[in-house]
């Protein structure tokens, strides 16, 4: 039996709540057992790729997040 495996496209910046979702569903996908192919960053996405966002002391980075997914899952980033 194959591993189910998926690609996720995002358009929102790393304040958007689509991009707070879509980390949440990346997480739940990867402890059910699916395979992340890839995450496309699409329009204000791209920034997410950047090194240069820093968030506030009391707030979590999303960006921040999606990089260390990413890092950790051995997922292809792509902006």
């Amino acid at each position: 039996m194959t591993t189910p495996s998926i690609a996720i496209m995002l358009l929102g910046n790393a304040q958007a709540a689509s991009s707070r979702s879509a980390l949440h569903f990346a997480r739940a996908a990867l402890a059910q057992g699916v395979r992340i192919e890839c995450v496309f960053l699409y329009h204000d996405a791209v920034h997410i790729a950047s090194t240069l966002q820093h968030a506030f002391q009391d707030e979590r980075s999303c960006a921040l997040e999606w990089q260390q997914l990413c890092e950790q899952q051995q997922i292809n980033a792509i902006a």
